[in-house]
């Protein structure tokens, strides 16, 4: 009979301090594993902070070398211009000059319309070459100046020459009649001939 009345026994019976155990094992284990994984992760921060360093210190770099490239270029921009601006200078000059040595032949050929009376040696290349260089109007200016003087010329030479026969032929008559031979009055005309020698000499 007390076969009959003992209970039962189903599963796996545990006391409570193997169940204690059993508790403390697999904490024990999650713990472990928790602390892997936050290692794990620890370790992932810790490189991509190390990454992030590693492409601020490229980007910066990047940025300097930008700098850099923008301060050569600015440079570069200036100095192309510098170059473009003395080019066109240059060309401009080289046209000048040719345009002074065609016009050298023409305006030395003027003056020498405009006042037959001067010289080989008036025409220097210096004179020439600064005739050239003078505007069209400032030149056609000059030209008429040179016909009116050597017109104003012409005209006191040709009273100087009368009034010389006019003389000459006083003298001739004082001779026969004892009388004094009038003065030359030729003041007006010596300071004419003058004029014109001084300015076609700056000319």
């Amino acid at each position: 009979m007390a076969d009959a009345a003992a209970p039962v026994i189903t599963g796996n019976q545990y006391s409570e301090a193997q169940h204690f155990s059993l508790l403390k094992s697999a904490v024990a284990q999650e713990t472990a594993s928790l602390t892997a994984e936050k290692s794990e992760l620890q370790a992932r921060i810790e490189t991509l902070e190390s990454e992030k360093a590693a492409t601020a210190t490229e980007l910066s770099e990047a940025k300097s070398r930008i700098d850099v490239l923008e301060s050569a270029k600015v440079a570069a921009e200036a100095a192309a211009e510098t170059s473009k601006t003395e080019l066109a200078d240059f060309k401009a000059e080289i046209l000048r000059k040719q345009e002074i040595e065609t016009k050298k032949g023409a305006r030395k050929d003027r003056v020498k319309a405009a006042n037959e009376n001067l010289s080989d040696g008036y025409f220097t290349d210096e004179r020439i070459t600064r005739w050239a260089e003078m505007s069209d109007e400032t030149f056609d200016g000059l030209v008429s100046e040179m016909t009116e003087f050597a017109a104003a010329a012409k005209t006191a030479t040709s009273e100087t020459a009368t009034e010389t026969k006019t003389t000459e032929k006083a003298r001739e008559t004082a001779a026969f009649t004892g009388g004094e031979s009038p003065s030359t009055k030729t003041e007006g005309v010596s300071t004419l001939s003058s004029f014109l020698a001084k300015r076609q000499g700056i000319a």
